[in-house]
């Protein structure tokens, strides 16, 4: 893995060498030779957020970290793997939002998200880019309670079943 920064300029991702990054990309985005794009559907987010940065955390005991994490899909005969990270709680929330978004963009992906972080999602949005959350997948909704408002729903909620389901 080498630490990265992200830049993003005129709608454009340019990742660049940073020792001190927290950021580390193990693949840059496989690219389609048709279009120059990263393959859509290729590439997976998970994000574990927080909802405010250290420097408005009520107490130094709080241990929780922003993360993130790019999965790259089976794609022919490579097996899944994980192609980015990162993990941090940088002082403003806004700088492991801002690197989430571009990690997303870069890798032209979707992520999935636990639903209670409105923040991020709130960021997002607030920047055109609403659509690169997930919705709730039909594993976490109840057979019997399916309905139009809750397969729009963003993210996963934190039950017994759905982290069984993630470690299984």
């Amino acid at each position: 893995p080498v630490p990265m920064t992200l830049t993003m300029k005129d709608g454009v991702i340019r990742p660049i060498e940073n020792p001190n990054s927290k950021l580390l990309i193990v693949e840059p985005p496989q690219l389609d030779e048709e279009t120059g794009q990263p393959y859509k559907d290729l590439y997976v987010a998970g994000i574990d957020a927080i909802d405010m940065g250290s420097q408005v955390s009520a107490q130094d005991s709080d241990v929780s970290d922003f993360c993130i994490v790019i999965k790259k899909r089976a794609h022919g005969v490579s097996d899944p793997k994980y192609v980015a990270m990162y993990k941090d709680r940088p002082r403003d929330i806004r700088e492991a939002y801002e690197i989430a978004l571009r990690l997303c963009l870069w890798y032209n992906c979707q992520a999935l998200l636990e639903y209670t972080k409105i923040t991020i999602q709130q960021y997002f949005i607030n920047k055109g880019y609403g659509h690169l959350f997930m919705t709730r997948p039909d594993f976490a909704i109840s057979q019997k309670s399916r309905t139009r408002s809750q397969k729009r729903l963003i993210g996963l909620p934190a039950t017994e079943a759905v982290i069984r389901h993630g470690l299984d």
